[in-house]
């Protein structure tokens, strides 16, 4: 008998442990498939935001497209934000150079830096024509309105241009062979670059 009470008041008097919940339907992720909830491993990355630069980048001389890849993985390797390494491996010492244009970028007020930009990028995938686009005969136009008739402008020459989200409050975009558009678009998105039509 006192063994029965003994053990009754051991059930009683013992802290009782949360009640544990169902794991029914309960998966735990494995390396396999945490690309499921937007992580991707660093190598793959890597390769991404290679082949989403030869790509941006193909108008370019081997030599100049090495060193700006090159000089983007650098980046990448010390901040692992890719739109910031895209940003720097393009504006850095060893980034775009006149003659070489890669990346239109301009201030959010500043309509009078587009066409200047935009013919330089035009030169550099080799189209002779030159754009027109004269902030002076535009003055109630901002530079969303210039962009967008450089987009149009580009158009009938088998060009589109891709808007870039950078960190600042700048627009900024490349130029991209229209039949490559959504390859481009795919890439960036696996590398984690910020770029949009």
């Amino acid at each position: 008998m006192f063994k029965f009470l003994r053990n009754l008041l051991r059930l009683l008097l013992k802290p009782k442990r949360p009640k544990r919940r169902s794991r029914r339907g309960f998966v735990r992720p494995n390396p396999t498939s945490l690309e499921s909830f937007g992580y991707q491993p660093p190598a793959v990355i890597e390769n991404s935001l290679r082949s989403l630069l030869a790509d941006l980048l193909e108008h370019l001389s081997p030599q100049q497209r090495e060193r700006i890849i090159d000089a983007t993985i650098a980046a990448w390797h010390q901040n692992p934000d890719a739109n910031v390494a895209l940003e720097e491996g393009i504006h850095g010492d060893s980034g775009q150079e006149r003659g070489q244009w890669v990346m239109l970028e301009v201030d959010h007020s500043a309509t009078d830096e587009v066409e200047w930009q935009a013919q330089e990028l035009a030169a550099t995938h080799g189209i002779t024509d030159q754009y027109i686009w004269s902030w002076e005969d535009h003055a109630d136009a901002d530079v969303c309105d210039a962009l967008s008739a450089f987009e149009d402008w580009l158009q009938p020459r088998g060009l589109t241009f891709l808007h870039f989200d950078c960190s600042s409050d700048s627009f900024a975009g490349f130029v991209v062979r229209i039949s490559k558009q959504s390859q481009v678009l795919q890439l960036a998105h696996e590398a984690g670059v910020s770029l949009r039509e």
